[in-house]
């Protein structure tokens, strides 16, 4: 199955279901997706960070 998925993948962004791609296209998906999956959390932090801060300063733990 995974094998089906890598050729799709390779076939959809590359136009090519070989995996003759070079380093640098390698290296700037893998950068987008830890892009994309990192964004939603720092965006949550700055939405809520202002109860985060309030809920530490209620439970004494800051200085």
């Amino acid at each position: 199955m995974l094998n089906n998925l890598d050729s799709w993948l390779n076939y959809s962004l590359f136009g090519t279901s070989s995996a003759q791609q070079s380093t640098r296209d390698i290296i700037v998906w893998l950068e987008a997706g830890c892009l994309l999956s990192v964004s939603p959390l720092i965006l949550i932090y700055c939405l809520l960070e202002k109860y985060l801060r309030k809920c530490i300063e209620y439970a004494g733990i800051s200085g």
